[in-house]
């Protein structure tokens, strides 16, 4: 049971490793890779929304806890379209 949890959290390390671009994070190197970054960080915002519906559809949290960390991931959303909207204005 154990290496079931293991595998599964080792799984979840990768696949975000992955999506970070781990090879090498070379944020400044292009526009390519700045890009790259914000179209994840709106993704990983829109997931961490899914997973909080899903858990507390699943009942692994209250529904009051869920609605408030939907209205802090909704703030964090919020700055992330600002930043993205702010980068494009200044054509990065």
């Amino acid at each position: 049971m154990i290496w079931k949890y293991g595998a599964r959290r080792w799984s979840l390390h990768k696949g975000a490793r992955k999506g970070l671009g781990a090879g090498g994070w070379g944020l400044g190197k292009n526009m390519q890779n700045i890009r790259s970054y914000r179209s994840a960080a709106l993704g990983s915002q829109s997931e961490v929304e899914t997973q909080i519906d899903l858990s507390c559809r699943l009942g692994f949290i209250s529904k009051e806890a869920a609605e408030e960390t939907l209205l802090m991931a909704g703030q964090v959303g919020r700055m992330l379209h600002a930043l993205v909207t702010s980068l494009e204005r200044k054509g990065i």
